[in-house]
């Protein structure tokens, strides 16, 4: 007789087991559904946000409404700034680092960290924004480093015109470096 409850307690607990394998395997196949479609999603959205980006001679202008669409999607319209960015000499007084886009990579590359979070912040009232890029150890602490870039914002009629500012500043384990000695820094 306890030899009997023995081997039936063995048999529901392996049936359990295997449930609970079974329900762990089909959660995780789940949400990486759930992840691969918000990623697909924002892809979607971002692709929709650059097709807003117009060329007229030799000017790029977002057509879009750029000051809701940087509230509404900060990390896509980053990629939109850059498009329009990417023909504006920002910093030309300061030797090689001439376009902004390149300054923002070597810094992602030279600065290590776990997770990368790239935004534009923006005021409406100044008509200014930033291009800024933060590189964390990990999501819940402060950042180690940040890269800040101005932006001007002028509306035309055309749509939105963005140029970048030669401000730049990088801080870094507690130091500010700005301008020229943010791009010694980087190894420009």
């Amino acid at each position: 007789m306890t030899t009997n409850k023995i081997l039936g307690s063995k048999n529901v607990l392996k049936k359990a087991f295997v449930f609970l394998v079974l329900s762990a395997s089909f959660l995780s196949l789940n949400s990486q559904d759930a992840f691969a479609e918000v990623a697909g999603d924002q892809s979607k959205i971002t692709s929709k946000l650059v097709k807003n980006v117009k060329e007229v001679e030799y000017d790029r202008y977002y057509k879009g409404d750029f000051y809701s669409d940087v509230g509404a999607y900060p990390e896509g319209m980053f990629l939109v700034v850059e498009k329009l960015i990417e023909n504006y000499i920002a910093f030309a007084h300061m030797g090689d680092a001439s376009y902004l886009a390149p300054v923002g990579q070597r810094f992602e590359e030279k600065i290590e960290g776990q997770t990368i979070k790239r935004y534009i912040a923006v005021s409406q009232k100044k008509k200014e924004g930033y291009y800024c890029i933060d590189i964390y150890n990990n999501v819940n602490d402060q950042p180690i480093a940040t890269l800040t870039a101005g932006l001007k914002i002028e509306k035309k009629k055309n749509g939105y015109l963005i140029s970048p500012k030669n401000d730049l500043k990088i801080v870094y384990k507690g130091k500010t470096y700005k301008n020229q000695s943010a791009l010694n820094f980087l190894g420009f």
